[in-house]
């Protein structure tokens, strides 16, 4: 499943699962690491997003996707339920995520878990924050440079105002691992969503920032995980996506 930016990338179509399949991280990039031995993977379907969970004491959710059925099979495990969700992660704003993590309030579980907390980028939407505070459940908002506390597991955020205005990523330093968020990739360029306030000229920012980091394996948003040569990767999306901004800039010189 995993490819480097040396391999070849497949069609969309031609690797969509028939039904969801969860895997943990450890399956898919073979090793042994308690991180991703306690990761679990589902690949989004038709360029939604893809949903990590980071199994601990408590279930940890970055990137809950757009349908909430896909929790079902897992849910139908014993060892897992929806009462054990106690954090969302949200990357950034476009519907793929928020409309999932929605979709998991239908359980009354999940609703009526006393630790449900909600984490966010400072400037993600005020009408989803609204409905959060009005859920009763803990709000979260980050800026960048926070250590998050995620199922035993210590992530960096690092702000990437690239696709969105409210885009993060983490960093796991322990495993030299990116949950990426919408960052651009060579083989998946991400386009600047104008909508959720995204601009392409914002990307040299967000990129230099993942550039600091020893990067051995990246979790996109899209696509499936990258391993052993994601640092290469996040090099060549910083290069790739230069001829965007030079247009974006000479679009908006008169």
């Amino acid at each position: 499943m995993v490819r480097n930016i040396e391999g070849k990338y497949l069609p969309y179509h031609e690797h969509e699962p028939e039904q969801p399949c969860w895997m943990f991280l450890s399956e898919i990039f073979q090793q042994e690491h308690p991180l991703f031995k306690n990761m679990l993977f589902l690949e989004g379907c038709y360029f939604y997003s893809n949903i990590y969970i980071i199994v601990g004491e408590y279930l940890t959710i970055v990137d809950p996707g757009c349908d909430h059925t896909v929790f079902e099979p897992l849910f139908q495990r014993p060892e897992y339920a929806p009462g054990d969700i106690q954090k969302i992660v949200l990357t950034h704003k476009p519907p793929d995520r928020p409309m999932g993590a929605l979709g998991l309030l239908r359980y009354p579980t999940v609703r009526s878990n006393p630790q449900l907390e909600f984490i966010l980028h400072v400037d993600s939407p005020v009408e989803i924050k609204r409905v959060i505070r009005q859920l009763g459940a803990r709000l979260t908002e980050v800026k960048g440079g926070e250590i998050l506390d995620l199922g035993g597991f210590d992530w960096k955020v690092v702000a990437t105002p690239m696709h969105a205005i409210d885009g993060i990523s983490m960093y796991h330093a322990a495993t030299k691992t990116l949950i990426s968020g919408d960052m651009a990739l060579p083989y998946s360029m991400s386009a600047s969503h104008k909508q959720a306030g995204g601009w392409v000229d914002k990307y040299p920012l967000g990129m230099r920032s993942l550039v600091e980091f020893d990067i051995d394996n990246v979790l996109p948003c899209h696509g499936l995980p990258i391993t052993p040569s994601s640092r290469k990767v996040v090099k060549a999306s910083c290069r790739a996506v230069l001829p965007n901004i030079f247009k974006s800039i000479s679009e908006r010189v008169p």
